[in-house]
């Protein structure tokens, strides 16, 4: 949790989407279920070079969320819980080694074949339900 409270995430891009089926598959969801994308850059404070590209779908519910962006600091999850009262009660995380795909690669400023680690994160509330999923 220390990763998304001690560096900044810079949105690039957020929309709101029903998602198709192979994003379907990638977010265990259903076909045309509607989730806030938010894609962009994460910074270590004082550092020009990015240090991950992080993708963030947010529960149709909670798309409100996208109002902070830029505005506030700190954990997308956490805007969930302050602006609808909800708690994450349980996060799961994947880890899988991958290479750098070849569109990120001038972006992340990484030599082509450059090896990365993908970090999968399911943020659920007490009901079970997922608020958002994180890459």
């Amino acid at each position: 949790m220390a990763y998304a409270s001690e560096t900044q995430y810079r949105a690039d891009s957020s929309e709101l989407i029903a998602v198709d089926a192979t994003l379907a598959r990638r977010l265990d969801c259903a076909e045309n279920q509607r989730w806030l994308r938010i894609e962009g850059l994460r910074y270590i404070p004082g550092k020009a070079e990015p240090l991950a590209r992080t993708e963030v779908f947010v529960a149709a519910a909670y798309a409100g969320v996208a109002r902070l962006l830029g505005r506030r600091p700190g954990p997308i999850y956490r805007w969930v819980e302050d602006q609808y009262g909800e708690r994450v009660s349980e996060v799961e995380q994947r880890i899988a080694a991958q290479i750098v795909p070849e569109e990120l690669v001038p972006t992340l400023r990484v030599e082509p074949g450059s090896a990365a680690v993908e970090i999968r994160r399911t943020y659920r509330l007490g009901n079970g339900a997922v608020a958002l999923i994180s890459f």
